[in-house]
């Protein structure tokens, strides 16, 4: 959009907010933008947009990744900043751009456990097994992350979206906090072999989100379109969606993730969609009162149903199992997961570990108790679990 003329040059905008780390302006353009919506004002709109960082906005626009060298956690905010204005004025370059950023960091930039950066920076895309380092994933980057995949999931309710927010919000954010009573939460996610988390207590930048992250379990479990409800995340939580006449207990136990259940009352038949998570196998099924559903509609990844007026218990099954994820610059890396869950082995080894993993022989011979595993001479538990000892999440594969 045009711009009336700045005191500013642009080249000297650029050059601010290129700069490494000085150039953190945060969620400025997301606040001005804001605040546009909510008063009309142009003048808050046209700050917001003067905002715009050419440096990372060009490439994106052109679906190029220039990501490569970008501190994570000072660019992540610029591309909230973006949807914001997009969802004030209706200008489709701002949500391409967010959306794209989204698909690149996803798809190129992010270790198993869903964050992102190491050493606070992006780097070439696909650059995991060579970055393993005691300085990977930056927990305030998976924080804005998550963020911008609930504000493009508001435009469009992608699945994708909700795998993607899945896996974070399990490993990485669940993952980021001390099991006592200090609050203290971490910085980084060590993910080089035999490193441990360390929690701390200093007011920091991943301490604030650290803090704030664990109060927003609930976001995106649940959603709407109209009347049909969204079922996203599997978590025990309670709805009381009171236009719609609609309560949802839902009673999933993390020890189970693949058994999905929903007791639904309304006081009108609705349309509700669960989503079918991307861990899952192709056995599914799904149970409406006890009694088996011969046929299911799936649209768009979602298993869908009409539910009936009155009371009733929703039953979903998706089967869960042992699976294997590589690296992609590193083949012979792995991580081992189960469902919804990055595993680690127990181990104060700092060299990788080399283990022979069949995921099918492992449903047989690893021995199970709750969500911990042992298998292969160790112990195995999802990173959330983990609270001081050192771990593996990556191994060598022979």
């Amino acid at each position: 959009m045009g711009l009336p003329p700045s005191v500013l040059p642009v080249e000297q905008r650029m050059k601010m907010w290129g700069m490494y780390i000085a150039g953190e302006y945060g969620g400025m353009n997301d606040v001005l933008a804001r605040l546009y919506r909510m008063s009309g004002k142009k003048e808050f709109l046209e700050t917001a947009c003067y905002f715009d960082n050419e440096k990372l906005f060009l490439p994106l626009e052109q679906q190029v990744d220039a990501l490569e060298n970008l501190h994570a956690n000072q660019h992540i905010p610029q591309i909230i900043g973006a949807m914001e204005i997009f969802r004030g004025t209706g200008e489709k370059m701002y949500y391409d751009i967010a959306s794209y950023f989204w698909e690149a960091v996803t798809k190129a930039h992010v270790y198993t456990i869903g964050g992102t950066g190491e050493n606070e920076m992006f780097h070439g895309p696909g650059r995991i097994g060579s970055l393993l380092t005691k300085h990977t994933a930056e927990s305030c980057a998976s924080y804005n992350m998550l963020k911008l995949t609930k504000e493009l999931y508001r435009f469009e309710n992608q699945k994708e979206r909700m795998d993607y927010y899945e896996r974070t919000m399990t490993n990485h954010i669940l993952g980021g906090r001390e099991h006592g009573t200090t609050g203290e939460t971490v910085y980084f996610t060590p993910l080089a072999p035999g490193f441990h988390k360390e929690f701390e207590h200093e007011n920091s930048c991943c301490h604030g989100t650290g803090l704030e992250s664990h109060f927003k379990y609930a976001d995106m479990v649940y959603a709407h379109e109209g009347q049909k409800l969204y079922v996203n995340l599997f978590l025990k939580s309670r709805l009381e969606w009171k236009d719609a006449g609609i309560t949802i207990r839902q009673m999933t136990e993390m020890e189970h993730p693949e058994t999905v259940v929903l007791e639904v009352e309304s006081r009108e038949e609705f349309p509700m969609a669960v989503r079918i998570p991307g861990w899952s196998g192709e056995e599914r099924g799904l149970w409406i009162d006890g009694k088996k559903q011969d046929t299911m509609s799936v649209e768009s990844g979602y298993l869908c149903m009409t539910v009936p007026e009155g009371v009733h218990e929703i039953r979903c099954l998706f089967p869960c199992g042992f699976y294997l994820e590589s690296t992609p610059d590193r083949p012979e890396l792995h991580s081992l997961l189960y469902g919804p869950y990055v595993l680690a082995a127990l181990s104060k080894e700092e060299r990788f570990l080399k283990l022979d993993i069949d995921p099918g022989k492992a449903e047989q011979e690893a021995e199970k108790d709750g969500l911990t595993f042992c298998y292969r001479g160790l112990v195995w538990k999802p990173l959330f679990e983990i609270d001081r000892e050192p771990f593996q999440v990556y191994w060598e594969k022979v």
